[in-house]
């Protein structure tokens, strides 16, 4: 019986082990692909499996190395890591990729073979026992014939790779939500360049006079997409408003370019606050016996940023109740209050807690809750009742006499 098992990882898999090593299965070949063009790798690895005993099999054991499981993400990561010196403005950056030579398996493989996919087919150096070749911007380890079971092996590659590192150290968005028409969103971002760290000192005139060359791996800005119905968009940072950013239009979606005051270079850190509003019926729905349902991304609308540690925060109107949330994937949940302009008894929020986030994550976020529309009502009426009651203590104020003694008319 011979079947074929495909690993993805869409920036990252993590591949879970289940079941128990069986010594009948046998992998006829494995091949792996790495694609390292951009600031995060995508490993992609193809198994052609055999039963060669007696017995059917229902579980497949796949591991995973251990010295990755700080930096796994959607399902596997190898993280590629910039560790050469500091670099020159301009310089350019060279990356150093080290992964294991074969697929880590309890089973013995026939034929393994990994390809590592560079941005450029400019390498200082490629190394790993056994055969390596190189094709333009691809070089491949292997074939390697009968590998034995918890075969590693080591490989690696010195690259250049002038993409920009960029990752939130730290995100937490906050989405408000509130009936009477909008829904806010405000993303606070801790983002750090974690390419080669820059060498000297920085001058903005070379800069300027050649951003090409003097910049080649710098972050200048940043791209932000939304949906078409976003308005009231706002980017700041410690100082205040930062008016270089700029929205273009499109049919179907917002593209916002975000420009810091500073470019990055590597070991650079900046911090700014971006946020927008979107129309209530675009991400709220009703839904049967009084619920609704709140829809938006889970994660930060920038393309290709990792995030080191995120943190979503939704902030329903007050008098909600039965609030749920599914995940596709492992999250950390809490529920907490929070109090704002009128509130008696707080906005219940739903916090969501991720490490090592990449756009696969960037799934809808789907929370269901209980919300009446009388509640809408609390508010204005508490308006209401409080003015009333001040201005009959007014009326009453004003009718008493509060004098010790009446003054005598002559």
């Amino acid at each position: 019986m011979q079947s074929s098992l495909a690993l993805l990882s869409g920036l990252a898999v993590f591949l879970i082990a289940v079941g128990s090593s069986d010594s009948q299965i046998l992998i006829q070949k494995a091949d792996r692909e790495f694609n390292a063009a951009k600031n995060f790798v995508v490993e992609r690895s193809t198994l052609d499996l055999k039963n060669s005993g007696a017995k059917p099999v229902s579980d497949v054991v796949v591991c995973h190395p251990s010295d990755l499981t700080s930096s796994r993400a959607f399902f596997e990561v190898v993280q590629g890591t910039s560790e050469d010196a500091p670099e020159l403005e301009a310089d350019v950056q060279r990356v150093l990729f080290t992964a294991t030579r074969y697929v880590v398996s309890p089973y013995k493989i026939a034929t393994a073979s990994t390809q590592v996919k560079l941005p450029s087919k400019n390498t200082e150096s490629y190394q790993g026992a056994g055969p390596v070749s190189k094709s333009g911007s691809t070089v491949t380890f292997g074939p390697d014939t009968d590998v034995q079971p918890f075969s590693s092996g080591a490989l690696s590659v010195h690259f250049e790779n002038n993409a920009p590192f960029a990752e939130a150290v730290s995100l937490v968005r906050e989405i408000e939500v509130s009936h009477w028409g909008n829904v806010y969103v405000e993303e606070y971002y801790n983002v750090k360049h974690t390419g080669a760290v820059l060498k000297g000192e920085w001058s903005r005139l070379k800069y300027m006079q050649d951003a090409r060359r003097n910049g080649a791996s710098s972050i200048k800005d940043f791209t932000a997409v939304l949906p078409r119905s976003a308005h009231s968009l706002y980017f700041r940072d410690e100082i205040g408003n930062v008016s270089t950013s700029s929205v273009k239009r499109q049919r179907e979606r917002l593209e916002v370019r975000l420009q810091p005051r500073f470019v990055l270079f590597g070991g650079w850190q900046v911090q700014f606050l971006f946020g927008y509003s979107l129309k209530l019926h675009t991400v709220v729905s009703k839904l049967k016996g009084g619920l609704r349902q709140l829809s938006i991304p889970f994660s930060t609308p920038i393309l290709n940023l990792p995030i080191r540690d995120l943190t979503v925060k939704v902030v329903l109107p007050e008098g909600s109740s039965h609030l749920e949330a599914d995940f596709p994937f492992a999250v950390e949940k809490s529920v907490e209050k929070k109090y704002s302009y009128l509130d008696t008894h707080g906005r219940p929020v739903l916090v969501l807690k991720k490490q090592n986030v990449v756009p696969d994550h960037n799934m809808p976020l789907q929370v269901t809750y209980r919300f009446a529309s009388l509640a809408l009502l609390q508010e204005p009426l508490l308006l209401v009742g409080t003015f009333f009651a001040f201005f009959c203590a007014l009326i009453v104020y004003a009718r008493f006499d509060f004098r010790l003694s009446h003054t005598k008319s002559v």
